[in-house]
């Protein structure tokens, strides 16, 4: 889909319905190994994980002060640090249905936004990520990845961990929250 004109940014909508082989990925991974990972999960004085300074976990710890986003699961931050320095090297932030989300299902979960240093990309940390993740949250949701159209690299991501491209779609902007609205579904075909 491309863009129709200069203020209209198109995103790509893409969907995992995981099954038990998925949670095998990356079970016997080096990844784990030589990284750590913490999952951070807000509170109404947890705002942020300590040591890490981005606007959007303070945007999304807002959204949960004022129960936009709701629930025990409405998101978590997952950190990965390297090891021998402890230097945050990636981050992937986890959401639950919301109205920033409203094509979700009651269970539905997004993945993103994420972020890997660039020093430490291609080894497969998002992967692993995504993986504990799965582990985490279960085999009996369905999983979202959205990005925009000129993110090539967060497509190919996406498309190498599973996902499928089912939609095209825009992000309106409210108030406090902006909204993702699919405008185009894929028609999927049976193989």
């Amino acid at each position: 889909m491309s863009q129709i004109n200069e203020t209209t940014k198109y995103y790509l909508f893409y969907k995992l319905v995981p099954d038990i082989l998925d949670l095998n990925l990356e079970s016997k991974s080096k990844t784990s190994e030589n990284y750590k990972l913490e999952v951070f999960t807000p509170s109404i004085f947890r705002i942020i994980p300590r040591g890490f300074c981005n606007i959007t976990a303070i945007y999304f710890w807002i959204l949960y002060l004022l129960k936009i986003l709701r629930g025990r699961e409405s998101y978590s931050i997952f950190l990965v640090y390297q090891k021998e320095s402890n230097k945050l090297i990636h981050f992937t932030f986890v959401l639950s249905k919301s109205l920033k989300f409203p094509f979700m299902g009651k269970y539905d979960v997004n993945i993103g936004p994420v972020y890997t240093d660039i020093n430490f990309r291609g080894r497969g940390i998002t992967r692993f990520v995504v993986n504990s993740i799965l582990q985490i949250y279960g085999i009996k949701r369905t999983y979202w990845w959205i990005t925009s159209e000129s993110n090539t690299i967060s497509q190919i991501v996406a498309e190498k961990l599973g996902f499928t491209l089912v939609g095209y779609g825009k992000k309106e902007r409210r108030f406090l929250m902006s909204k993702y609205i699919i405008e185009k579904y894929i028609k999927m075909t049976s193989e």
